[in-house]
């Protein structure tokens, strides 16, 4: 409950609904994640949670792994794990609605220019879609994934845990606004027409 970083409780509390009864182990990690800055008590049994907070403890616990590998273990990665909270790692901070405009019409033009006029780039619907298909181009805050011959979605970079690269074939999963990557296994045509 007490642990600086990610924890099975966590991805509990990232996929808990609003008005949900909490565990006394959940209130227990909401309280340490409170402790650290992700997490405040806003009502009696009412938490809001910072949001893209699993990130920030994945980064978290990157820092203190690198940190641990130098001779003054404790020193390097406090630092680093201010930085994070203050958002200065990663450039993970949300664009402002002018960035946010810029970055998609790029993302817009690198469709088009790729796949051809007629190509449509969407935004992601981050409460709950799931997306698939090779990366094909990065934006300032975007990262443009195809997903069919005539189709792409701009992801947010400030919402996915890790940074990725063109070629890479994924499955991008939002939830609640948190994405979640996995390499996106495809099958050859023969064994999908043999199932």
């Amino acid at each position: 409950m007490s642990a600086q970083h990610p924890t099975s409780l966590d991805r509990r509390i990232a996929g808990l609904q609003p008005a949900a009864t909490l565990s006394p182990i959940l209130t227990a990690r909401l309280r340490t994640l409170e402790r650290m800055g992700l997490a405040k008590l806003t009502e009696p049994s009412t938490w809001d949670v910072r949001p893209g907070f699993l990130s920030i403890l994945h980064a978290m616990k990157k820092a203190t792994d690198l940190g641990s590998k130098s001779p003054d273990r404790s020193a390097p990665a406090r630092t680093e794990t201010e930085k994070i909270l203050d958002g200065e790692v990663n450039v993970r901070r949300p664009p402002n609605e002018q960035e946010t405009a810029q970055s998609l019409a790029a993302a817009e033009d690198v469709t088009k220019r790729v796949l051809g006029d007629h190509a449509r780039t969407y935004q992601p619907d981050t409460e709950s879609g799931r997306y698939r298909g090779e990366i094909i181009a990065e934006t300032e805050h975007h990262v443009v994934q195809q997903l069919s011959p005539r189709s792409t979605a701009a992801h947010p970079k400030h919402l996915l845990p890790e940074p990725v690269a063109s070629g890479q074939n994924l499955l991008v999963a939002y939830s609640n606004n948190q994405a979640q990557l996995k390499p996106n296994h495809v099958r050859e045509r023969a064994n999908a027409l043999a199932r």
